[in-house]
């Protein structure tokens, strides 16, 4: 499973629409939001990429939580 950290929703948004090849999103029971990479055959979680909490009202009124991958700088 991928190292992800939270980001702003537009910020999510573009992450998403600009990944290759195109995700593919699943909503789970607790309102977790995923969306997965399987072109490799990786399997839950392994090819969770990014996600985001849908709204839950009157809980949770809107969307939070979005998070993508964390971008490792390699060592110089």
């Amino acid at each position: 499973m991928r190292n992800l950290r939270a980001v702003s929703q537009s910020e999510f948004s573009a992450f998403v629409t600009s990944y290759s090849p195109a995700l593919t999103s699943q909503a789970m029971q607790d309102g977790l939001v995923a969306y997965t990479d399987t072109s490799k055959g990786d399997a839950w979680p392994d090819s969770l990429v990014a996600s985001y909490l849908a709204p839950q009202p009157p809980k949770r009124p809107r969307a939070t939580g979005w998070r993508i991958p964390v971008i490792e700088v390699p060592d110089e």
